[in-house]
């Protein structure tokens, strides 16, 4: 195998040209591929900001070394074909439909808000204040509002709260959430509590989760308010206060779009699918082809939600313990699925700006795929795993250095100017 060197510019070639030039000059060149030196910049900046390090040589060249090893893992990985992998290929398509939703709720939903002085000392008083809250809870707007009139019509709120709640404390409790503070609860559900006067009961609200009736019991206030005090975290506030806006579009948004898609399911259907993740895989076999749910002119087999299932995570898994939570979660994916389709339609994912977005996300799922396969045969719970880890990569590493051509400008890496 040849061994090809690496090249450092000379000084006298570098001094040949003003400091006003420099910034253009490529700092690295990795096979005719060059490292920029306001690119360089750009990551590094944030690489110091993010971990609170100091501008130093030492910090400078190991950015500089994780710059070219990526181009290098990324170089070896395209002569393995790892994209071609099935492994890789889902994960690619996890990353490109994330970054379109990404991108298509940035059009729809993340326009910016304006936000009021009144809307700020709003959210600057109950910022600092604690509220005492229970609630009611409904899957559905007929089942809140059957419990609104229940309530209104004399029925005891303990009654309804154990009627509507499986949580063994809640249903205990009336439905009780003890003390919060804002930040503590989803913000559609905060923002209508904090809103409400003591004792008062709001009408019913969607949240992310279903429905609630809130009653707020009783608020207290966490110390003297200074108008100072508010000049200082004035910023925070206005950020604040414009998530709270979109949360509020977003969940707008999404109803309008579930409620036109006209989404209906087969009960019995769902409830076999349910109780066959219980079971065992081969239940559902027996009914992958049968229609689930349809909706605006299309229909789903078990077979074709099963695949979609399949692209949630643990977390998401562990929230489905009942038919209506699997009911919630395909329903979520069918309204996903609309959301990417109307991206696409709309040209989003052919934006210079997503395509770069994409290939640096997807860059960075190559280094990681090819870092896995170095440490492949490594078990985690080794107690010199990150020694053999290290050792690994770095015998990886010098074996590729000696295929590729890099170029370092090293004079340019010790003298430009943050």
């Amino acid at each position: 195998m040849l061994k090809k060197p690496i090249t450092i510019f000379s000084t006298a070639l570098l001094l040949f040209f003003s400091c006003s030039n420099l910034i253009e000059k490529p700092l690295a060149v990795v096979n005719g591929r060059s490292i920029m030196l306001y690119s360089f910049k750009t990551g590094y900046k944030e690489f110091l900001d993010s971990r609170y390090q100091p501008d130093n040589l030492l910090n400078r060249f190991l950015f500089l070394n994780n710059m070219i090893d990526e181009l290098l893992i990324i170089k070896y990985a395209g002569d393995i074909g790892v994209e071609d992998e099935p492994g890789f290929i889902e994960e690619k398509e996890k990353i490109f439909n994330q970054l379109l939703l990404n991108t298509y709720f940035d059009e729809k939903i993340n326009i910016q808000h304006t936000v009021t002085d009144s809307e700020k000392r709003k959210l600057f008083e109950w910022k600092n204040t604690s509220i005492h809250i229970r609630h009611l809870f409904a899957h559905s707007y007929q089942e809140i509002h059957n419990i609104k009139t229940r309530l209104e019509q004399g029925k005891a709120w303990e009654s309804l709260a154990e009627e509507c709640f499986q949580d063994p404390v809640l249903h205990d409790n009336g439905g009780d959430l003890g003390w919060v503070q804002l930040g503590d609860m989803e913000p559609v559900f905060e923002f209508t509590a904090f809103s409400l006067d003591n004792g008062a009961i709001s009408s019913p609200i969607k949240t992310k989760h279903g429905y609630s009736i809130i009653q707020l019991i009783e608020r207290e206030r966490n110390g003297f308010l200074k108008e100072e005090d508010y000049q200082i975290v004035n910023k925070e506030i206005a950020i604040m206060a414009d998530h709270y806006k979109r949360q509020f579009f977003l969940l707008d948004y999404t109803s309008k779009i579930e409620e036109s898609l006209m989404i209906e399911y087969d009960q019995t259907i769902l409830e076999k699918l349910f109780y066959s993740f219980s079971i065992s895989t081969d239940q559902i076999e027996l009914i992958k082809n049968e229609n689930l749910v349809t909706f605006r002119g299309n229909k789903w087999e078990v077979s074709q939600v099963m695949k979609r299932i399949n692209t949630l995570s643990n977390r998401q898994m562990e929230k489905i313990n009942t038919v209506l939570d699997l009911k919630h979660a395909i329903t979520g994916l069918i309204c996903r699925s609309y959301f990417l389709d109307d991206a696409k339609s709309i040209q989003l994912h052919k934006k210079k700006s997503f395509q770069k977005d994409f290939e640096q996300h997807k860059n960075k799922a190559v280094v990681q795929y090819v870092l896995a396969m170095i440490n492949g045969n490594l078990q985690p719970l080794d107690k010199k795993y990150e020694e053999k880890a290290r050792k690994m990569y770095f015998d990886f590493r010098n074996e590729i250095v000696k295929q590729n051509n890099i170029s370092i400008d090293s004079l340019a890496l010790k003298t430009f100017i943050m």
